[in-house]
């Protein structure tokens, strides 16, 4: 699936969580599901742990 479609997707669920649940709920949706990425990127391999430290750093 094409990245603009996933973000299409994405983007209509933040909205709907929106929507139903107000601004602060959908915040903590959107950090569970960063958080769940991660979990699951690191598990897999294809989050390098490394480069997001030095990322966050560089600022």
């Amino acid at each position: 699936m094409k990245g603009a479609y996933i973000g299409l997707i994405i983007g209509a669920a933040v909205g709907v969580i929106w929507m139903w649940l107000g601004f602060g709920e959908m915040l903590v949706v959107a950090l569970c599901a960063f958080v769940g990425y991660l979990v699951v990127g690191l598990l897999e391999g294809q989050v390098d742990l490394e480069k997001l430290k030095d990322a966050f750093r560089r600022k």
